[in-house]
């Protein structure tokens, strides 16, 4: 009798932690269905590519939904020689030199108004150049007056694959990322 007893106890145990373990999945699962309505914004420092990006993310099991990642761009803004042109175009910092002409329309006139040299050579830098790298080559290249444009920032959107405080406590530890926010649609 005192066996059946305790065997019964027992019995009881699990089933009350089958029970229990029932619940709280059904208590965790509106959470979970909450999940798919999250994204995480993550900010990423200035010398990383998308190729270095979606290598690395998709390698640690990210879901990318989407990535806004341009390269440091600036404008040369004092007229050059063809010769400076090609000097600068090979530069290892330089990715592309694109040469863009505009013009001025008139409200009023209805035509096309062109004042002096309408081009202007966009220069966009390799993705790996940091903001030292860039100073320095500005420095190096000061009678070309080149400015830079203001920066976006780069960042990737991802979709949870994990709880997203995990996620996101994960994703604070590497060494490319300088932010992380959650976005609840």
């Amino acid at each position: 009798m005192n066996l059946s007893f305790i065997s019964l106890q027992i019995l009881f145990f699990f089933f009350a932690m089958f029970d229990f373990q029932q619940q709280s999945n059904i208590q965790r699962l509106p959470y979970l269905h909450g999940i798919d309505k999250h994204r995480v914004l993550v900010e990423l420092e200035d010398y990383v590519s998308p190729e270095f990006v979606e290598y690395y993310f998709y390698r640690f099991g990210y879901d990318i939904e989407s990535m806004e990642i341009a390269p440091v761009q600036g404008v040369i803004t004092r007229q050059i020689s063809e010769s400076e042109l090609k000097r600068i175009s090979a530069h290892p910092f330089v990715q592309d030199i694109k040469i863009e002409s505009y013009e001025f329309t008139s409200p009023f006139l209805g035509s096309n108004l062109y004042f002096g040299d309408n081009t202007r050579r966009k220069i966009a830098f390799s993705y790996y150049v940091t903001d030292e790298m860039i100073e320095a080559f500005l420095f190096q290249n000061q009678k070309l007056g080149i400015e830079i444009l203001p920066r976006r920032t780069r960042s990737v959107v991802l979709n949870p694959t994990k709880v997203p405080s995990r996620l996101m406590a994960e994703l604070n530890m590497l060494i490319y990322v300088r932010n992380t926010t959650e976005i609840f649609e």
